[in-house]
């Protein structure tokens, strides 16, 4: 009997250990299709030069995109805590997203693309978060967070890259009729759809995906399916929202992520805009050399981070990324004032900012984590940096244009290398980490 109950535990275990694999792949196919905004830096050439729009439209739209996103990013975060129905949830908004990723390309219609990509904010604020509670879930234990964060990165960056040297092509090929690129993305999403779907449930601890300790979790069995909890105080180890919201960490590092994508956020599509003058046909084929320095460099420097993480501060690693924009940002600044020829030299900067990101974002949800360890409401502080993001984000997008509207191009960069600046200050300042997610 003793030897029928541990042969019955090893076949679990292997089984559990089987599933968890199969889902850890799964998931890196989902990262590797799925469209986390891409395209933005296409869609505001693409009606720029093709489509004879303002800055100032692209502005707005990537502004009440950003805002939509916004006002249903932290429900979406809660929402995700409670639910256990986190693959439906996925799958649904990545679709969404595909769609109207797609539409761009059958429709010039302000009003349409505007309410298309208000719709696409929203399904991201969804998505984002699913995704990356998802990954905790699948991880069997904390100390595999941070480098299968990072190993998610870098599938990423390398569907990035590979889906940009495709649109590349497409766009210089069949210039003038370059609409496919929208349709290869919406293809991308389907894929990612389907990578989710093949995720086995059983592999997702719901407890773990909101980074609620077993142990912790009162009343609930492991046999049987998580179910969703409120905030009623019959569960004293989940944080209430109140004590979430008041918490100044949480907010200082909030604040921070603000800061940092306001600094940053617009400098690409300034870039993208500014290396595209001139010449129509090359103008997509520049803005697809500068998107593929980015994510190459920020696949190759998430690949670096799964060795540096456990042996450098989260704060250390942040304030990096930071000095990188700066430096970014001078060099810019002194090509545009000083050199004549300078598309190929700008187009090279991005890799300055490929590092940056690779820095920022393989962080983010690791901080995210460090900051509310064992709360049970890592969904809900993940939307909130990345309401965070998609405030910075926005209002960066849409400051950029309208400086290079209504002064100039060397203005708008200038303004956006202070507020790096000024991001930096505030980290060093206000933002600490007190715990790990080991």
């Amino acid at each position: 009997m003793v030897v029928t109950g541990q042969k019955q535990k090893q076949t679990i275990a292997v089984s559990l250990v089987n599933k968890t694999a199969l889902a850890k792949r799964c998931l890196l196919g989902v990262n590797f299709f799925v469209e986390t905004n891409r395209l933005e830096a296409f869609v505001a050439v693409y009606f720029i030069v093709m489509k004879g729009w303002s800055e100032y439209r692209i502005g707005i739209i990537s502004i009440v995109m950003n805002f939509a996103g916004i006002i249903s990013q932290i429900p979406a975060g809660d929402f995700l805590d409670k639910t256990s129905y986190k693959k439906t949830t996925t799958i649904f908004a990545i679709l969404v997203a595909a769609v109207t990723t797609a539409c761009v390309g059958w429709t010039s219609n302000f009003w349409v693309v505007l309410t298309a990509k208000a719709t696409e904010g929203i399904a991201a604020a969804t998505f984002m978060p699913a995704l990356m509670s998802l990954l905790f879930g699948i991880c069997l234990t904390a100390e595999e967070i941070p480098n299968y964060v990072g190993k998610t990165e870098v599938w990423n960056k390398v569907g990035s890259v590979l889906f940009t040297l495709g649109c590349g092509l497409i766009a210089y090929i069949l210039y003038p009729n370059i609409e496919s690129i929208f349709y290869l993305l919406g293809a991308g999403g389907i894929m990612a759809a389907l990578f989710v779907a093949l995720i086995p449930s059983s592999a997702i601890d719901s407890n773990r995906a909101r980074q609620l300790n077993k142990k912790e979790a009162v009343g609930e069995d492991d046999e049987n399916p998580i179910k969703p909890f409120k905030d009623s105080g019959l569960n004293p180890k989940i944080m209430p929202l109140h004590a979430l919201l008041g918490d100044k960490q949480v907010l200082a590092f909030a604040a921070s992520t603000f800061l940092y994508h306001l600094a940053n956020a617009g400098i690409t599509p300034l870039i993208s805009q500014y290396i595209a003058i001139g010449n129509n046909r090359t103008s997509m084929v520049f803005v697809s050399a500068a998107l593929l320095i980015f994510y190459l460099f920020q696949g190759i420097t998430a690949q670096l981070m799964r060795t540096v993480i456990e042996k450098v501060s989260t704060k250390t690693l942040l304030i990096y990324a930071h000095i990188f924009l700066i430096v970014r940002c001078t060099m810019i600044l002194s090509m545009i004032q000083w050199w004549d020829n300078k598309k190929y030299a700008l187009t090279a900067t991005q890799a300055l900012e490929g590092i940056a990101a690779g820095i920022y974002d393989t962080m983010l949800p690791i901080a995210a984590g460090q900051l509310i360890h064992d709360s049970g409401r890592f969904g809900l502080t993940y939307s909130i940096m990345l309401t965070t993001w998609r405030i910075g984000h926005g209002v960066s997008v849409f400051l950029g244009e309208y400086i290079v509207h209504a002064m100039s191009y060397q203005v708008a960069f200038l303004t956006h290398g202070g507020l790096v600046i000024i991001s930096l200050m505030w980290l060093i300042a206000f933002v600490r980490f007190a715990h790990s997610l080991v």
